[in-house]
C-alpha cells in the first residue's frame, strides 16, 4: 500500500488530529446534503415545501389534492398532511358530489329516468327533482311539478259529470275529485265541512276508477278494486233511501262498496235518490229510492225503497245506461232500442202517457239512435246522424222546441246544429256541436247558458262565450254548467252559492271559469 511521503513524516498524534478534522468535514458535507434534499418538494410526502398548495400524502389525482401537490378545482385543502373535501356552492362539480349549483355534469331529467322537466342542484350538491316529470307512469306526482299542463295523461281529467250543487270528475291517474255542496258527504273527502270551491280528493277507494257519476247529493264511481268481482261500485253522500246500498240510512263521508252485484260492473249511473250499475251480462241493476218504480223491479212496491241492489226485468243485452230524477234509462244492442222506467210526471218516458212504470217501456215512434242522456224530467237522444231528439218537462224551454210545453213524445229541437253529445241538468240543456262548439238553452237566470247573459232562451241560438277550443264534453246540472276539455280541463260557469264552479270564489259567473287544477 502505497502512503503519502507528507502523511508518513507526521507524529501519530498529528496524524490523528488531522483525521478528526477530516470526519468532521465530511459530517458537515452530509448535513449539507441532507439539508439541500429537504429545501426540494416531493410531492406526495404528506409536508408542505416550497411552491406546494397541498400535500395529502399521495401523488394522486381526483382526491383534492392532485399529483403535483395543487388543489384542484371545487376542493379546499387544509393541514399538514392536507386533508381535502369538496366546496358545494362554488359552482364546480368535484369528488362525491352529483352536481354543483349550475354545474350538473351533463345529466338532466332524462338521465335520472324522468321524461321531462328542469334538473336542478340542492343545497347538498345532490340532484334536485322536483322540477321533472314522469308523465305517462299513471301517477299525477304534484312533488315532481306534474299538472294538467305538461302532464295531462297523468293529472289531466278524463270524465265529468254535474249534479245538483256540486261535481265529481276522475282523473287519468285513476283518481276521483269532488267539489261543491258537502252537506251529505257527497264530495267524499272525509270532512264534514259544509262545501269546498275548489276540487277535493275522494278518500277510501283505489286509485283506478275509470267513471263517476253524481245527481242529486250522493255519488257513485266504478274502479277496478282488485276483489273477486274486479270491477266494483262505491258510493258516497246521502243515503236517506238506500242509494249507496247500505243498511244504515246514514250520510257517509267516504265511499262504501256496493255488496251483491254478483259480477263485473260495465258502467255506474246515479238518480236523484237512486243508483244503477250495468252488468258484464248486460243485464241492470237497480237500489235505493223507489217512488214511482225508478228501480224497475215490479217485485218491490211502489215507494218501496231498497238498499239491496235487485234486477231490473224485461230487458237484457244492455250497453250503456243513464239516470236523473225519477227515471233510468238503457240502450239495447244490436237493436238500438231505448227502454225506459219510472216516473213520468212529465211525458220523460216518451211513450205517449204519464203513467209511472215498473216495466220498461219504449219511447214512441224512435229512430234507431247513438247516445242517450237523461235530466231532471226530460229526455234526450242523438241519432246516428247527429240529428237530437227531446221529451219530457219543457216549462224553461230545456226541450229547444222554442215553447214552454212538456212534450209526452219525442220532437226534435228547434234550429239545432248536428250534435256530438248533450247534457241535461235540471232546467237547461248543454249540447257539444260537430264543430266543437257548445249551445245552451232552456233557464238562465244564474247565467247557466254561459252567454254572458241572464236571459231565457227557449232554442238552442247563442254559442257559449269564452271556451278555449278543444272541448270534448258538455255538462249541465242545476242551474250551472261544465265543459271537459280535450287538454284535460275543466271550465264551469253559472250558479256557484257552493262553489260548484270549482274556482276558488262561491261568486256566480254569466261565462266559464277554469277549475282550480289539484
Amino acid at each position: 500500500m502505497l502512503r503519502s511521503p507528507f502523511i508518513s513524516t507526521l507524529t501519530g498524534n498529528t496524524r490523528f488530529l488531522i483525521g478528526l478534522v477530516l470526519l468532521q468535514q465530511i459530517v458537515l458535507m452530509t448535513a449539507c446534503v441532507v439539508e439541500l434534499d429537504k429545501s426540494q418538494a416531493r410531492c406526495g410526502d404528506g409536508d408542505l415545501v416550497g411552491a406546494e398548495a397541498c400535500d395529502d400524502g399521495n401523488a394522486d389525482d381526483g382526491d383534492g389534492c392532485s399529483s403535483i401537490c395543487a388543489v384542484e378545482p371545487g376542493w379546499a385543502c387544509q393541514g399538514v398532511p392536507s386533508t381535502c373535501s369538496t366546496t358545494c356552492g362554488d359552482g364546480t362539480r368535484a369528488g362525491t358530489e352529483s352536481c354543483d349549483d349550475a354545474d350538473l355534469g351533463g345529466a338532466s331529467c332524462g338521465s335520472e329516468g324522468y321524461t321531462d322537466g328542469v334538473l336542478q342542484c340542492d343545497s347538498v350538491c345532490s340532484f334536485d327533482t322536483s322540477g321533472c316529470t314522469d308523465c305517462g307512469n299513471g301517477i299525477c306526482e304534484a312533488e315532481n311539478a306534474e299538472d294538467c299542463d305538461n302532464c295531462q295523461e297523468d293529472c289531466g281529467f278524463v270524465q265529468l259529470s254535474v249534479g245538483y250543487q256540486f261535481a265529481c270528475a276522475c282523473r287519468a291517474d285513476g283518481t276521483v275529485w269532488c267539489w261543491g255542496d258537502n252537506s251529505y258527504g257527497q264530495l267524499g273527502h272525509g270532512l264534514a265541512v259544509s262545501l269546498s270551491h275548489i276540487p277535493v280528493q275522494v278518500v277510501g277507494i283505489a286509485a283506478t276508477a275509470s267513471q263517476v257519476d253524481v245527481a242529486g247529493e250522493h255519488a257513485c264511481a266504478l274502479l277496478d278494486d282488485g276483489t273477486v268481482d274486479g270491477n266494483g261500485v262505491w258510493c258516497w253522500g246521502r243515503n236517506h233511501f238506500g242509494q249507496l246500498a247500505s243498511p244504515d240510512r246514514s250520510e257517509h263521508y267516504t265511499p262504501t262498496r256496493v255488496p251483491d252485484l254478483g259480477e263485473m260492473v260495465q258502467q255506474v249511473a246515479v238518480g236523484w235518490n237512486h243508483s244503477c250499475a250495468l252488468l258484464e251480462s248486460g243485464d241492470v241493476k237497480c237500489w235505493g229510492n223507489n217512488r214511482d218504480w225508478r228501480i224497475g223491479n215490479c217485485s218491490i212496491p211502489n215507494n218501496d225503497d231498497s238498499d239491496v241492489p235487485v234486477l231490473v226485468e224485461g230487458i237484457t243485452n244492455i250497453v250503456s245506461i243513464s239516470a236523473d230524477g225519477e227515471l233510468t234509462c238503457a240502450l239495447q244492442d244490436n237493436t238500438d232500442a231505448l227502454w225506459c222506467w219510472g216516473g213520468n210526471v212529465d211525458g220523460q218516458l216518451g211513450n205517449g202517457t204519464l203513467d209511472a212504470t215498473c216495466i220498461p217501456t219504449n219511447p214512441t215512434d224512435l229512430p234507431p239512435i247513438q247516445t242517450f242522456v237523461v235530466g231532471d224530467h226530460y229526455t234526450f237522444v242523438i241519432e246516428n246522424n247527429g240529428q237530437a231528439w227531446s221529451w219530457g218537462g219543457n216549462d224553461w224551454g230545456q226541450l229547444g222546441d222554442t215553447t214552454d210545453i212538456d212534450r209526452q213524445m219525442p220532437v226534435q229541437p228547434a234550429g239545432v246544429a248536428v250534435l256530438r253529445s248533450v247534457g241535461l241538468g235540471w232546467d237547461h240543456t248543454c249540447a257539444v256541436t260537430q264543430v266543437g262548439a257548445v249551445v245552451c238553452w232552456g233557464r238562465n237566470d244564474s247565467g247557466q247558458l254561459g252567454n254572458g247573459r241572464l236571459d231565457n232562451d227557449y232554442q238552442p241560438s247563442t254559442q257559449v262565450e269564452g271556451l278555449p277550443e278543444g272541448v270534448r264534453d258538455a255538462l249541465a246540472g242545476f242551474e250551472f254548467s261544465c265543459a271537459l276539455m280535450d287538454s284535460g280541463k275543466i271550465w264551469c260557469w253559472g250558479w256557484n252559492d257552493f262553489g260548484q264552479l270549482g274556482n276558488g270564489t262561491i261568486d256566480n259567473s254569466v261565462l266559464p271559469k277554469s277549475v282550480l287544477l289539484p
